[in-house]
């Protein structure tokens, strides 16, 4: 009862490692959400997964890179009983550099369609925002965030 959300990132290793192993990354994520579920997790709150998603300078991934992550971090979770997707972070900076979703500007890329296609077929899509750390400014970065993410949860505070 104290605890609403949990957004679960599910740490799947390389691609390689499970290649390795004769499996892969998919059939990982898939048996970490069956844990979740046969655990009974999801009685007590609501789970969304979540991912680190946002990178620096332009995305470099091709559409199928970019559906092909998701596939893994967003489609396995809610097809396994994931309510959303925690998606880190709109814009920030993190050691030293900007981390974005879209390519600076705005600019749409691979990973935007990917999550564009995902939202457009119903998937609950959430973002974090730091008000202080805006591409145009809140209300254009704040336009552009709704036409993918259904929730926003804005930093606030002091420091």
């Amino acid at each position: 009862g104290d605890v609403d959300v949990i957004d679960l990132s599910s740490s799947i290793l390389p691609a390689k490692t499970y290649a390795g192993w004769g499996t892969d990354e998919a059939t990982a994520q898939r048996q970490a959400w069956r844990e979740v579920r046969r655990r009974g997790w999801a009685g007590h709150v609501r789970l969304n997964a979540r991912r680190a998603l946002a990178h620096t300078g332009t995305y470099s991934g091709t559409d199928q890179d970019a559906d092909a992550e998701l596939r893994v971090f967003a489609d396995v979770p809610v097809a396994e009983g994931a309510a959303g997707v925690s998606v880190w972070t709109w814009r920030q900076k993190y050691q030293g550099d900007i981390s974005r979703l879209l390519d600076p500007g705005l600019r749409a890329n691979a990973l935007w369609r990917a999550l564009q296609k995902r939202r457009a077929a119903g998937m609950a899509l959430s973002t974090h925002l730091t008000p202080s750390s805006t591409e145009r400014g809140l209300d254009a970065d704040l336009r552009v965030l709704s036409s993918v993410f259904t929730d926003v949860y804005i930093a606030a505070g002091t420091g």
